[in-house]
């Protein structure tokens, strides 16, 4: 830490504020205005001010200051959405600590590997993620372990309450901040581990303000004149994050096990009750709150919603025109594509998709996600996967597809990952230095352009289903079996040389369990046969895996392993 004569990060006339210093910032400027509005008990709601948010942090701050979390520091983070959360987070980086989060989904022994590799000094965790550090004492040993919960719980799992580290804070008469820089890490963020190791993906200050930049407008609704702050729902917490650097109103949902574990029509009162302006979330995280708005009156409880951005799996062309039955006509619905390294890439606006790309989505052109976003600078390569690239003497031109080509998609700008902790066979094989000391992301998404510039996604480079000459991408296949009316989603795969289209329809009976499809199968096959697509098999299932975070994306590698190998024709 610095001396006592360092310069307050936290004080609002800091010159060019990093993010963490704006969001506490805000407390200063307009205490009583309301930062966070979140879930308590069953249906009520409860509401944190800036000026609390921002005691809270300087609070809690001070304390794990005294328990030894100094600059530099990493600092285990198993939290989910709450206020709890950000007051955490905040606290940790303005002590230009790092926070590690681990993927939620992730299996314990994933989690333990994250938390052993990071070597933390501290362990801050609901009572769950306690009983995680518990079974793994040896991977997850930290010397400080914090509970967010009750104090007779933390005795149980041999830790303090935060409440406790929170009140000793606010006991100490001056506590003493370090001079923050940009190029100091923040975040430290692993993935699931879904298609491997677990990779840790380094967000630095300067990084979080960057795609703050970016996503911020993504954000702005535009519509409100008098000056009052928009009220921001999103299952993201990153974007709930940037909403607080703006100093709008942040509502976390209540969500149940998952994003889609939730009560679509009780959010959807919420979101009238609220006054909510601007919501974001994965699709499956909106549907049922769509559904529910639609089966209600009109004007609806989405009437006073300005906008609505959609990403972190691929949004349903279905979804864009039932966004623009619900929603008022001078509302935008946003179609958002990134990646956990990049985020965004690139927008559509679902008036668009509804009025010029959702026809060809379902004849299998794939899903058009829109021009590259202007924070980014977005090419498309040759296909490698697996296979580390070095640039040679015609420089990133020469990894260039031709124009109208399948490549991966590869991007370059301030909010993309440059980095993983500690992992150089993941940065090898994602990632691409050019001849300028520019470092690219390899996404591992496959997409070709149309003539405007457009990216259309077709799958994952890795995923392609060859069947003798044809090449097929998974993507492009499943949007056209999408457009029969009682598939609600499909998975492509390699099956023996052949393709296997593997569907879950919109409902599953008796019918079904009994492992009879009244023909299903045999429609799948002409129909796709009807767009040039040849599929040797289709088998049925009740549920379709998908990834553990947004829970919208097909886990390839799942469905590879139930189906593919197995022979059967069907499974529940």
């Amino acid at each position: 830490m610095s001396s006592s004569s360092a310069p307050d990060p936290h004080a609002p006339d800091a010159a060019a504020p990093l993010v963490i210093q704006q969001i506490v910032g805000h407390g200063d400027v307009a205490p009583e205005r309301v930062a966070l509005i979140h879930p308590v008990g069953d249906a009520g709601w409860g509401r944190l001010t800036y000026g609390a948010l921002a005691t809270r942090v300087r609070h809690v701050a001070a304390g794990l200051a005294r328990r030894g979390v100094v600059r530099g520091a990493r600092v285990v983070v198993l939290v989910p959405m709450s206020p709890e959360l950000y007051v955490v987070l905040l606290a940790v980086a303005s002590l230009g600590a790092v926070a590690v989060f681990v993927e939620p989904a992730a299996t314990p022994r994933e989690m333990a590997r994250a938390i052993r590799v990071t070597h933390p000094v501290a362990f801050i965790g609901v009572p769950k993620a306690h009983v995680l550090r518990l079974m793994f004492p040896r991977d997850t040993a930290t010397g400080v372990s914090i509970v967010v919960g009750g104090g007779v719980t933390a005795r149980l799992l041999g830790a303090e309450p935060l409440a406790a580290v929170e009140a000793d804070g606010a006991a100490t008469t001056a506590p003493i901040f370090p001079e923050l820089a940009g190029t100091d890490p923040a975040l430290l963020t692993f993935s699931s581990g879904s298609t491997g190791t677990p990779k840790g993906a380094v967000r630095s200050h300067a990084f979080l303000g960057a795609q703050h930049d970016a996503m911020a407008g993504l954000l702005d609704a535009a519509g409100r004149t008098d000056g009052t702050p928009d009220v921001h729902m999103s299952a993201f917490a990153i974007v709930l994050l940037s909403t607080l650097v703006s100093g709008h109103t942040a509502v976390i949902p209540r969500l149940g096990r998952g994003v889609d574990d939730i009560d679509g029509a009780a959010l959807a009162r919420a979101i009238r009750d609220l006054g909510v302006t601007v919501i974001s979330g994965s699709p499956a995280f909106l549907a049922p709150i769509f559904d529910a708005a639609d089966r209600g009156p009109r004007p609806g409880p989405l009437a006073g919603v300005r906008r609505i951005i959609s990403g972190g799996a691929p949004v349903p062309v279905e979804l864009c025109e039932q966004a623009g039955r619900l929603l008022d006509p001078s509302a935008t619905f946003l179609v958002v594509y990134g990646s956990t390294e990049a985020e965004p890439i690139s927008r559509i606006d679902a008036a668009e998709v509804r009025a010029r790309t959702a026809a060809a989505t379902r004849a299998g052109a794939g899903l058009c996600v829109g021009a590259p976003d202007p924070h980014v600078t977005v090419r498309l390569i040759q296909p490698r996967p697996g296979a580390p690239i070095v640039i040679g003497p015609g420089g990133m031109a020469a990894l260039d597809v031709a124009p109208g080509e399948v490549g991966e998609v590869t991007v370059a700008g301030d909010h993309v990952n440059k980095r993983y902790f500690r992992d150089h066979a993941a940065e090898r094989a994602t990632k691409i230095v050019d001849d300028t000391g520019e470092i690219w992301h390899r996404t591992g998404d496959a997409a070709y352009r149309d003539r405007e510039g457009r990216l259309w996604l077709v799958g994952r480079i890795g995923d392609v289903v060859r069947r003798g000459d044809a090449v097929y991408h998974p993507s492009a296949v499943e949007a056209a079996a999408r457009t029969l009316p009682w598939v609600a989603r499909a998975a492509l795969v390699p099956d023996a040389g052949g393709a296997l289209l593997v569907v879950e329809p919109t409902t599953w009976g008796v019918r079904e369990r009994a492992g009879a499809d009244g023909g299903r199968t045999d429609e799948v096959i002409r129909h796709l046969a009807s767009r040039g697509v040849t599929i040797d098999r289709v088998a049925m299932t009740r549920k379709l895996p998908v990834d553990p975070r947004h829970r919208a994306k097909i886990d390839y590698p799942a469905v590879r392993r139930q189906w593919a190998a197995t022979g059967k024709e069907s499974r529940p």
